[in-house]
């Protein structure tokens, strides 16, 4: 896993290509409808980074994954690839053509044997599911697999997502990253068969890795009807996010009455102080979203200076977390003038140090500059990231 070093992310949600699996039902003719089982496949997986193209005026609603190479939408988004992106593909089985013979308009299916016990029971596919066993592999249709995915993803997608990718890293192979000019990355002399890609390795900037995604080898095109192809191109999608830091600052002693703010006191760009008065600031920024265990932080961190003239309450300082950036803005005491101003009362949590600058979580310095300035730093220790880190089961 790529060891990542981060400030602040804004909070992002990652868009994954369509699945590359074959329609249930074929309707070509017997030639059409056979796998050349002599051949081997390639696949192709071009990234794109869709904060920086929508921010630009760009769309990307015409990048639709049929598996076929997209030439419009390359030349629509050259300018917003992704380099640096780590793809591990795992062969789950192999694919076949199965007739339901009981039926009473009997179709021809596409079916796909997953060999993989840990990743039958991520998906939370049941014997029913199973289509035929052959030599001790069951096999699937693809929208059985279709709808296992995505209800595992919907359900729980940060457990999903990491126990697929840790059955790649375990299992699987690795891509070269993707180039830096055409956010392009490529596999050739592949068997036959269903796999499953997890995205392993970002760059810094990227939010969110994008969800597993299986891909058949070869595919059908089902908008043409042409039969078999065996070089298949994706095209699934990242958002990015730039740090936000927010800083504002508040008079804690005295009741400062603003233009237009009827609660009194409250934390802005600017407030006013004298000399001897205790003002208070504090940072506000979004977590980067933990999708799996590719985003995981690995130091989470930010620095502070205060020019010539002012001084640090050393150690006066708490870390406070909230489930909205609303919630956070809005968490602040009105002093009183018997009570000064508070910050942090309704956190859904909240960290301390001590009066060395150790916490449970964090800890804190302080340096002086020679031209008399000071810099305090905050970084979230080991306990602090795993808590970070750890995934909230959302399943419950």
């Amino acid at each position: 896993m790529k060891q990542k070093m981060h400030r602040f992310t804004a909070m992002g949600l990652a868009l994954c290509a369509a699945l590359g699996l074959s329609g249930t039902a074929l309707a070509y003719t017997p030639q059409d409808a056979t796998i050349d089982y002599g051949r081997t496949a390639s696949l192709t997986v071009t990234k794109y980074d869709l904060t920086a193209a929508t921010q630009a005026g760009g769309s990307t609603g015409g990048l639709v994954s049929t598996g076929k190479e997209n030439h419009e939408a390359e030349t629509m988004l050259q300018d917003y690839t992704l380099g640096g992106v780590e793809f591990t593909y795992l062969r789950l089985g192999g694919i076949d053509m199965y007739s339901d013979q009981d039926a009473a308009n009997a179709t021809v299916q596409v079916i796909y044997g997953v060999d993989n016990e840990d990743v039958r029971d991520t998906l939370g596919l049941t014997s029913e599911d199973v289509v035929k066993t052959e030599d001790g592999i069951p096999w699937y249709t693809s929208d059985t697999l279709i709808d296992a995915l995505e209800e595992q993803l919907t359900a729980n997608r940060r457990a999903t997502k990491d126990a697929l990718e840790a059955e790649a890293n375990q299992s699987g192979t690795a891509m070269s990253l993707t180039d830096d000019i055409t956010g392009t990355t490529s596999v050739d002399g592949l068997d036959l068969g269903l796999y499953l890609v997890v995205e392993t390795e970002v760059p810094e900037n990227v939010t969110s890795t994008v969800n597993p995604f299986l891909v058949s080898l070869p595919m059908t095109d089902t908008q043409t009807a042409d039969g078999w192809f065996y070089d298949v191109h994706v095209y699934p999608k990242n958002e990015t996010g730039n740090p936000t830091l927010e800083k504002e600052v508040a008079d804690l002693a005295h009741s400062i009455s603003f233009s237009g703010d009827v609660d009194g006191l409250g934390y802005r760009d600017v407030a006013t102080g004298s000399t001897g008065d205790v003002m208070g600031y504090r940072y506000l920024s979004t977590l980067p979203t933990i999708t799996s265990n590719a985003t995981q932080l690995t130091q989470y961190r930010f620095e502070d200076i205060l020019s010539p003239g002012l001084e640090y309450n050393q150690f006066d300082v708490k870390v406070c977390w909230y489930e909205s950036y609303e919630a956070a803005q809005k968490d602040y005491t009105v002093a009183t003038p018997n009570t000064p101003a508070t910050q942090g009362a309704n956190a859904v949590e909240t960290w301390e140090c001590n009066e060395k600058g150790q916490g449970t979580y964090f800890d804190v310095s302080y340096m002086s500059g020679s031209d008399g300035s000071t810099m305090m730093t905050l970084q979230f220790n080991e306990a602090g990231l795993e808590r970070i880190n750890t995934p909230v089961d959302n399943s419950q």
